[in-house]
């Protein structure tokens, strides 16, 4: 499927196409605000959607009724807390994962949960499942989400893969992440047929110092065909969004005449239209 009408305005000349995905959808307005705009201008692939937030059947609707429900998935959540939902800190969901200690019954709630709240708001499967703070690639968790996503959908949505990452930042955010598994879980959906990105990019500090476009630049000149950047943005920061300044910054940036004139400049085409970057 693609969009319900062109958006040549960013798109490039070149047979490399890469996905832009924006986390988080339903985490907050701003944070809703900015990717409906975005998705709507032609400025991003896909976004994945956060379905214990409260507001998510608001926003959800709002997705589904602008006819971009084939361009959501489920950011897969068990870190970040909302009304009814108490979540743990990412540290100590990464420790019980490699001890293989988390509640098996607890996740798979969680799990059935966050993909009936997906089906019910959007009415369909979502087009691909992630995870927030990168934890659909955790170990036990990866093995429940996998078997659930198996036995819900005869038409496997895709998986984010974050191996190989492209110039990934700071670097010891990029070693947790391939200690938690992300080489494992790339080989293991490549092995089983699971639809995924080729490559991954997005991965920084998230501070607004940092040099979003030069890092933008970075990501599209390295990533192979059919890879994928995550962003995160927001049309305002909220003052309790510890990344909202980072997050106001991006929207800005990709709301501006800089982000075609950079997707020509690399000779690269934005995806919009692929059910799956693979």
């Amino acid at each position: 499927m693609g969009f319900d009408r062109p958006m040549t305005s960013v798109q490039g000349q070149s047979t490399r196409r890469l996905w832009l995905c924006a986390d988080d959808f339903a985490l907050n307005q701003p944070v809703s605000e900015a990717i409906i705009t975005l998705l709507g201008n032609g400025c991003l692939s896909v976004t994945s959607c956060m379905t214990d937030s409260p507001r998510w059947n608001e926003d959800g609707a709002r997705l589904r009724d602008a006819g971009l429900g084939h361009r959501a998935g489920l950011h897969f959540n068990l870190t970040e807390s909302f009304d009814g939902y108490a979540a743990q800190p990412l540290g100590t969901v990464m420790r019980q994962a490699l001890m293989r200690s988390l509640d098996r019954h607890s996740l798979q709630q969680s799990i059935d949960r966050q993909l009936d709240k997906y089906e019910a708001v959007m009415g369909r499967a979502p087009a691909f499942i992630d995870g927030h703070q990168h934890v659909h690639l955790f170990p036990v968790v990866r093995d429940l989400l996998l078997d659930a996503a198996a036995k819900r959908y005869a038409n496997r949505p895709w998986l984010r893969n974050l191996a190989p990452m492209v110039q990934p930042r700071p670097f010891a955010k990029a070693l947790a992440l391939q200690l938690m598994g992300a080489g494992q879980y790339g080989s293991q959906i490549a092995s089983t047929g699971w639809p995924h990105n080729a490559a991954f990019g997005g991965l920084y500090g998230l501070t607004p110092n940092e040099d979003f476009p030069a890092l933008m630049r970075g990501w599209l000149e390295n990533l192979p065909q059919g890879g994928l950047i995550m962003c995160h943005p927001a049309v305002s920061a909220q003052a309790d969004d510890v990344i909202g300044p980072a997050r106001a910054a991006e929207f800005a940036w990709l709301m501006s005449d800089a982000w075609p004139n950079l997707l020509r400049a690399t000779d690269v085409m934005l995806d919009t239209e692929g059910e799956t970057p693979a």
